[in-house]
């Protein structure tokens, strides 16, 4: 999608799904940052893209009712996940829907503080009407970390596992 049609349809008022987008920085930093984008959307889904870019995304929508998030294969540092998962948490707290298939960049003296803030992250969401979580590695391989990282209701039947890891120094 280039950037006049996206700059168009964020300004639909009766715009509610929008998916399938490969969001990079370099697309979405080239939107008017001081227009309401995005007014009536409820689902939002990516395929494809780096945490800049779905921060920047993130920023400009308005709508009060986010229900759904779906970001696959985005990539980026582990730092950059962080403040992502916070945005998500603090801006849309009516998502009931959040899937996070991330690939995170990381030096291996790093691996320590990576896994213990993505446990304390995804800890502190503040998604009270969250009832479909879905944490992926990139590859897809899922390891189950729910007791550990969702304790709001551990009997809940989603499968979690820590974003995919990928070292910077391969």
């Amino acid at each position: 999608m280039d950037v006049g049609t996206l700059d168009t349809l964020s300004q639909r008022e009766c715009f509610t799904v929008l998916t399938g987008l490969e969001l990079g920085g370099a697309l979405v930093s080239q939107l008017p940052a001081n227009v309401p984008r995005f007014p009536a959307l409820l689902r939002l889904g990516t395929y494809y893209g780096d945490f800049m870019g779905i921060k920047l995304m993130l920023g400009l929508i308005s709508s009060p009712r986010l229900e759904a998030c779906s970001f696959q294969e985005v990539r980026g540092a582990w730092r950059e996940y962080l403040t992502f998962v916070d945005l998500i948490s603090t801006k849309f707290s009516y998502i009931t829907e959040l899937k996070l298939h991330c690939m995170l960049i990381y030096d291996l003296r790093e691996m320590d503080d990576l896994y213990a803030a993505i446990v304390t992250s995804l800890c502190n969401l503040s998604l009270p009407n969250l009832s479909n979580l879905s944490i992926r590695n990139y590859d897809g391989d899922p390891l189950s970390l729910l007791t550990i990282t969702w304790p709001y209701s551990p009997s809940s039947p989603w499968q979690v596992s820590y974003p995919a890891v990928l070292p910077s120094d391969l």
